[in-house]
């Protein structure tokens, strides 16, 4: 029933050893322990237990571990069972290899984190390539959280003022966009570990830093080049307002669901956001406010019924919104212009596009899209530079600068060129290659025609 291995070379103890482990046919131990004493210089039970337990290990054949099947050690004879069982937990020896793979794979987690910070750390970025959106969320950011943006660390939570709510959403457009970096040993123990090969983390407790300016490092000086440049990606502007639109409208559409102790599901949320999104192309923010407000408090008054709840009602929200819009759209429904609440903020994001672009909560989507105007070549616009295109890229690959001719003809969309209009500057950078002049064009134009 016992298993017994001693480790003492004194004949003595391993007559002692046997003397307290021995059991008779019953599963009876022999003797009384007190009837082991005195033992050398030991005089009680608790030293002579202990004594034991130095010079040798036993382990109990009727308890086996649950994971490796091995049978129990045992220190005293109360740990002994008389019937077969399994052990509720893993036993000594899957314990200790457990805490030893625990300890490796720490080591290994460790030695990967130092690495990554490592070389995020190393990392720099052109802040005057940085896009025309992601520059105003980082200007909006720095105001969020100054002074840690160009200081420190920082963290999720730490940025709930950037936007009225979705935070996080902007966050990760930065961290996309490799502006943020995360800095991994500055988080708290426990946000990392290893699943095989794979580090996983609990994103609310992740750390990020702000990837200086090659030149300017983390600095108010690398930030204005930021403040002073000419905001002319419309395309990109106009989405990144979009964006910050919805989360306005969102947080007015939580605030509203608090109020009536309404729960909206997960799907519902994005049922709204969508909502949301194509109604701002034509409406302001201020506008869907009340359109919220009027159809949060329908839902209310429905959930009071007998045949209803608070779920129920509250699951009706997207579906009344959309016919709400729709008799909007048909002349049969009005939208005002709401006010916005005291304890919900327009985040240090709207603060920005009111300061460079004069865009609040009042301001349309009409109106925003004038401002944001995106201009589509015509077809009959490409065709007239189809053929100089394929002629200047087919030199710029026989030359192999392929990627320069791409970041001239970036770099004039960028300033606010039409696509038509920046090709046609391209081909005068780099007319050295005998590429077709304006004046080619013009003659290829007249042969097309005007039709």
């Amino acid at each position: 029933m016992i298993n017994v291995e001693i480790y003492s070379d004194d004949p003595d103890d391993h007559v002692l050893v046997d003397r307290y482990w021995a059991m008779n046919e019953d599963g009876k131990f022999k003797e009384n322990v007190a009837d082991l004493l005195p033992y050398k210089e030991i005089k009680n039970i608790h030293q002579l237990t202990q004594h034991i337990s130095q010079v040798s290990q036993a382990w109990d054949r009727n308890q086996t571990c649950s994971h490796c099947e091995g049978f129990h050690q045992v220190f005293v004879r109360a740990d002994i069972r008389r019937t077969l069982q399994k052990l509720k937990t893993r036993c000594v020896d899957c314990r200790n290899l457990e805490e030893e793979n625990q300890r490796a794979e720490k080591l290994r987690l460790r030695e990967r984190l130092e690495k990554l910070t490592e070389e995020n750390l190393a990392t720099d970025h052109d802040y005057s390539e940085i896009s025309d959106d992601a520059a105003l969320i980082l200007l909006a950011l720095h105001q969020a959280i100054n002074p840690r943006l160009l200081s420190g660390t920082f963290m999720y939570r730490d940025c709930i003022n950037l936007t009225p709510s979705d935070s996080d959403f902007f966050i990760d457009k930065l961290r996309n966009s490799q502006i943020l970096l995360s800095h991994y040993l500055a988080a708290k123990e426990g946000t990392y570990s290893m699943n095989g090969d794979e580090i996983w983390h609990y994103p609310a407790q992740a750390c990020f830093f702000l990837v200086p300016d090659s030149k300017l490092g983390r600095s108010e000086n690398a930030l204005s080049i930021l403040e002073n440049r000419d905001y002319t990606d419309h395309l990109a502007l106009r989405n990144l307002w979009l964006d910050y639109a919805v989360a306005d409208c969102h947080r007015y559409l939580l605030d509203q669901c608090i109020d009536y102790d309404f729960q909206l599901e997960e799907e519902e949320s994005k049922q709204m956001k969508s909502i949301f999104r194509t109604a701002l192309e034509i409406h302001s923010v201020s506008e869907l406010w009340s359109m919220v407000w009027k159809i949060v408090k329908d839902a209310a008054s429905l959930s009071q019924r007998t045949y209803s709840n608070s779920r129920k009602a509250s699951a009706t929200i997207p579906g009344k919104a959309q016919r709400f819009l729709e008799k909007v759209s048909k002349g049969e429904n009005t939208l005002k212009q709401w006010a916005r609440r005291e304890q919900h903020p327009e985040g240090t994001l709207g603060q920005v596009f009111w300061d460079y672009f004069s865009i609040d909560a009042t301001t349309t989507g009409s109106e925003v899209f004038r401002i944001f105007d995106v201009v589509i070549p015509s077809s009959d616009e490409v065709g007239l530079l189809i053929l100089p295109s394929k002629e200047l890229m087919a030199k710029a690959r026989a030359d192999g600068i392929e990627a320069e001719v791409l970041i001239c003809l970036a770099g004039f969309i960028r300033q606010g060129l039409s696509v038509v209009d920046a090709i046609r500057e391209v081909l005068q950078q780099y007319s050295q290659l005998g590429l077709p002049q304006e004046s080619e064009i013009n003659e290829e134009r007249e042969d097309l025609g005007d039709d």
